[in-house]
């Protein structure tokens, strides 16, 4: 895996903070009725990244947790703002 594979890998599982925060400025009334269920997909979300170092040896490692860390950004900035 070269360099810029890694930095637009990286950039994009870091874009899901700032995804986040344009979604929670949007649905404001649905992420009260939702916060039990970010806090779930969030742990669902580490527990992922977990088993993924576990269980993945190659660049599927690195797929799979790119994919938990922008999921667990996306709803941290939304859980974050429903405070």
């Amino acid at each position: 895996m070269n360099t810029a594979q890694i930095i637009a890998i990286a950039i994009l599982s870091l874009s899901g903070l700032p995804i986040g925060l344009f979604l929670s400025n949007n649905i404001k009334e649905e992420l009260k009725k939702a916060k039990p269920w970010f806090l779930i997909i969030m742990m669902l979300s580490i527990i992922g990244m977990i088993l993924s170092i576990i269980l993945f040896k190659s660049e599927v490692l690195v797929f799979f947790i790119s994919s938990f860390v922008f999921i667990f950004l996306l709803f941290l900035a939304c859980f974050l703002k429903a405070r």
